[in-house]
């Protein structure tokens, strides 16, 4: 496992949050483009696998910012307990 500096993993922590965030707002924008053609009769089948797919890479996103900040908790520890 790589182990970043203390300011590189702050920095990579405030990136994947900001990440996270805009996945949520293209969740969110996803959901309504879905909801909108349901209630003008479409076809909705393309829009809810790109969802899918969208929310999977959410998942992914928010796993590897608890990494980060996992990792971040331990480098503020005493080599002994790491």
């Amino acid at each position: 496992m790589i182990r970043h500096t203390r300011p590189v993993l702050e920095q990579l922590i405030a990136r994947a949050e900001t990440f996270v965030v805009a996945g949520e707002e293209r969740l969110t924008a996803q959901r309504a483009r879905i909801a909108g053609l349901k209630r003008a009769g479409g076809r909705a089948d393309q829009s809810k696998k790109l969802l899918k797919i969208m929310e999977e890479m959410q998942v992914l996103q928010i796993d590897h910012l608890t990494t980060l900040k996992r990792e971040l908790e331990t480098a503020a520890l005493p080599r002994g307990l790491r």
